[in-house]
């Protein structure tokens, strides 16, 4: 069954957040900080099932191998650098895949942290959209009362020349954040039974669970077929998909 994004997620699906930063320096010759995000959606159930069925010293790697039976999604943040282009202080998602109907909380995790970090809210990819991931752009700005839509404006931003796309996404009343803390309780919560399954760390299960969510999202965009909309007009980058992990472990 299809999960709504404003009803509450099932009791065994937890989040990951993997909350870093990065310094870059300003056209202006600042050092800033700027932010970045990966949240991955977990079925906790599966995950303890196969760290319990793990032969003795070989938890990490069943993690790694099986991430495709208990991963439900993954995206990654960061935010805009502003000696790119001008898109203000936002959040931009650089990649995302899920499996059906659990991209909307993936994207609702964005939203809450770029306001936990105090930032304009969470524009899409400026290189190129899944047809999927403009699906939830527009429910956003169809369907969700709890969300507001400002347009990018007159910024020196790439465009695609589509409302939906050109607009900064921000949390407003009536917002899930509750039901997101629950997730992110729920998966600390599983460390700690995992931990007592099996001889290995809550460190090391949040590595494992990364690096599975890193080849959870190369396997279903390797599939091929995925419509993606380019930019149309303003600066562009070309950056490469695999997106996720390295960015978290570059140093600038």
């Amino acid at each position: 069954m299809t999960p709504n994004p404003l009803e509450r997620p099932a009791w065994w699906v937890g989040l990951l957040v993997f909350e870093d930063s990065r310094r870059v320096s300003t056209p202006q010759g600042r050092r800033e900080v700027l932010q970045e995000g990966t949240f991955v959606l977990v079925d906790l159930s599966r995950m303890l099932e196969i760290i319990e069925g793990a032969s003795p010293g070989k938890v990490v790697d069943a993690l790694e191998d099986r991430g495709s039976e208990y991963i439900l999604g993954i995206l990654t943040v960061v935010e805009a650098e502003p000696n790119r282009y001008d898109c203000g202080r936002v959040l931009e998602v650089l990649s995302s895949v899920a499996k059906r109907g659990w991209g909307p909380w993936l994207y609702d995790a964005a939203l809450d942290y770029a306001d936990q970090v105090d930032l304009e809210g969470v524009l899409p990819d400026r290189s190129m959209v899944s047809a999927s991931a403009e699906r939830i752009w527009r429910a956003y700005d169809q369907r969700r009362p709890d969300v507001t839509r400002r347009s990018i404006g007159d910024r020196n931003c790439p465009l695609y020349d589509v409302d939906v796309l050109d607009s900064v996404y921000s949390a407003r009343a009536g917002f899930p954040r509750d039901e997101l803390r629950k997730m992110r309780r729920r998966f600390r919560a599983a460390l700690v039974d995992a931990t007592e399954l099996a001889p290995v760390s809550a460190n090391e299960i949040e590595e494992a669970v990364l690096s599975a969510g890193d080849d959870f999202y190369e396997a279903r965009m390797g599939r091929g077929g995925a419509m993606l909309r380019p930019v149309t007009a303003g600066p562009r980058r070309d950056l490469p998909f695999r997106r996720v992990l390295n960015l978290r472990r570059r140093v600038l």
